[in-house]
């Protein structure tokens, strides 16, 4: 007898990143593969309408018709190139990489609480 398993997504923060993200699903990056997006907390009107302003302007001066929309990523920051190497080296050392990973600290202040 099988059993229906179903499964959902669990957003455990709503601060993150908005990215551009074109119609075909790539978000739009300069040369040196910095995406274009904004920091924001989910469903931020603000923050969602300034992305899109620069975007269009953006992909206007690319000679495009403006188009694309703002995706939210959950739980994401941007970061430094510093900072990126330094959470490779946390990463290979078994530590969580991004000492700012709200989840984690969730987790980690769940876990002291329930052990004292």
């Amino acid at each position: 007898m099988t059993k229906n398993v179903r499964s959902r997504v669990i957003q455990e923060t709503n601060y993150g990143l908005y990215i551009w993200v074109m119609p075909d699903g790539k978000p739009v990056m300069d040369e040196e593969g910095n995406y274009l997006c904004v920091a924001a907390k989910q469903h931020d009107l603000t923050k969602i309408e300034a992305l899109k302003r620069v975007a269009h302007y953006w992909i206007k001066n690319m000679g495009v018709e403006p188009c694309g929309n703002a995706v939210f990523q959950p739980g994401r920051r941007m970061i430094t190139d510093e900072e990126y190497e330094e959470q490779e080296m946390r990463a290979r050392a078994g530590l969580v990489p991004d000492p700012y990973d709200i989840a984690a600290i969730k987790e980690t202040a769940k876990y002291a609480k329930k052990t004292g």
